[in-house]
C-alpha cells in the first residue's frame, strides 16, 4: 500500500487541476454570454428607438389625415386610406419592438 499512496496524491492532484481548469473555461464561457446577451440587448435598444421615432411621425400624420377626412378632396381621401394601412403597419411595428 505504501507505494500506491504517492500514485493516488498524484492523480489527485492532476484531477484537481483539471477540475481548475474547467471551472476556469465555464468562467470564461458564461462572461463571454453575459457579455453578449449586453451587446444583443444594447443593439436592440438602439434600433428600437432609431425606429420609434420615424413611427411616431408616421403614425401622427396618419391620426391626422383621418381626423380631418371630411375636408379632404376625394384624391387626398384615398391617399389617407394608402396611409392608414401604413400606419396600421406601423403600430404593428411598434408593437414588436416594445414587446422585445
Amino acid at each position: 500500500m505504501g507505494a500506491a499512496l504517492p500514485l493516488l496524491e498524484t492523480f489527485a492532484r492532476q484531477a484537481a487541476r483539471a477540475r481548475t481548469r474547467s471551472l476556469g473555461a465555464e468562467a470564461r464561457e458564461a462572461a463571454v454570454r453575459a457579455h453578449t446577451e449586453e451587446l444583443r440587448s444594447s443593439l436592440l435598444s438602439a434600433v428600437s428607438h432609431d425606429l420609434r421615432t420615424p413611427l411616431a411621425v408616421i403614425t401622427g400624420a396618419a391620426t391626422t389625415l383621418r381626423d380631418d377626412a371630411e375636408r379632404l378632396s376625394p384624391a387626398a381621401r384615398a391617399s389617407s386610406s394608402a396611409r392608414s394601412s401604413t400606419m396600421r403597419s406601423a403600430s404593428s411595428a411598434s408593437s414588436a419592438i416594445s414587446s422585445s
